[in-house]
């Protein structure tokens, strides 16, 4: 059965807004009437002409195909596809999705991230931005292009860049505990990020599995990854953390640097982001809940992130840096060369 990862009947807003770079391709800006999402679309209107004004739907499918299967080469399109209903169709790859934050509508307090799918057609880019819910879809996507189960959902556990602290204990007893024993299945899968710890793949590559998993080494894509699944267990370092709040995903913190990374454990845990637990049956207990019996609680907490997350926080720090450089005193314009000599003052 064929199902759409976005579908959405668009208003053209403008057209070529940074003027005509192509004689044959315009580039859209239109906003969906349902989603309220933003698009950014390059259209050949050589064969397809639009105008400001205008209304269009646009589907965003993994495939042609109503019985839903893939599409290789031409011979696998069945005789009656989707492309039979559309006067304009395009091929494209998903190779990128970002959050980002967005303004409320009354210039007052920020509201949670958008996502932003960017697809190339060939060439021809697409940029859409719309709110987490509506593009819940894409994750299937994700997921297989990293080869991870379609179905079941998935739980990502990280040791940092260097594969440190309970990573290996904490692998074997999720493989327990997402295993249902009565059913003979797996309720989750596991995704387990080693860093630069060779050894610690090679164990866990040698381990036998009753559950979907997937042992990675250094990694340089994470936030595919991250896009992928439905929660995280790491220690408490504020990048990890910053990401997977931005992404959306609960956390169970399981270590800190005392600290640099104490008060990171609050952060999370005192905005139901996330838990805290050294505890690795409690872990295990915890994850097999949130993918079997307890998915509401896992869906709020993945709200309660996106609250906190601060996508832009970067820009925000380079634009209060820049405010601060302007407030500058008197001294600030003292020559250097009149200031150089207090570095010799012991």
């Amino acid at each position: 059965m064929l199902t759409f990862y976005f579908d959405d009947t668009f208003v053209i807003e403008q057209l070529d807004p940074d003027g005509k770079k192509f004689d044959k391709v315009s580039r859209i800006v239109a906003r969906s009437e349902k989603h309220g999402a933003l698009l950014h679309l390059d259209v050949n209107t050589e064969i397809y002409p639009m105008g400001v004004k205008e209304k269009f739907l646009m589907v965003l499918s993994p495939t042609l195909n109503y019985s839903g299967a893939p599409i290789t080469n031409e011979a696998q399109v069945e005789q009656k596809s989707l492309a039979d209903k559309f006067e304009y169709s395009m091929y494209g790859l998903l190779y990128k999705m970002d959050h980002m934050r967005s303004e409320s509508s009354d210039g007052g307090s920020k509201s949670p991230p958008l996502v932003e799918v960017y697809v190339s057609f060939g060439g021809l880019q697409m940029r859409l931005r719309a709110d987490p819910n509506s593009c819940g879809k894409f994750k299937d996507q994700l997921r297989e292009e990293l080869e991870m189960d379609p179905e079941l959902p998935a739980v990502l556990l990280m040791g940092g860049g260097e594969g440190m602290g309970p990573v290996k204990e904490t692998a074997r007893v999720l493989g327990e505990s997402l295993f249902d024993k009565e059913l003979g299945k797996p309720i989750g899968q596991l995704i387990v990020i080693c860093g630069r710890n060779k050894n610690l793949v090679a164990t866990l590559e040698s381990d036998e599995w009753n559950i979907p998993v997937k042992i990675r080494g250094f990694e340089t894509q994470m936030e595919k990854w991250m896009g992928s699944c439905d929660c995280i267990i790491t220690k408490a370092g504020p990048g990890t953390i910053a990401e997977a709040l931005i992404r959306g995903l609960p956390i169970i913190l399981n270590d800190y640097i005392p600290g640099q990374e104490k008060g990171n454990v609050p952060c999370v845990v005192d905005n139901g982001a996330g838990v805290f637990t050294r505890s690795l049956k409690e872990t295990a207990r915890i994850v097999a809940e949130w993918f079997s019996t307890k998915p509401d609680e896992l869906k709020r907490m993945s709200e309660n992130a996106l609250k906190l997350a601060q996508p832009e926080a970067v820009f925000d720090i380079v634009k209060d840096i820049h405010d601060l450089a302007c407030q500058r005193g008197p001294l600030a314009n003292i020559p250097y060369i009149l200031t150089s000599s207090f570095t010799s003052i012991n």
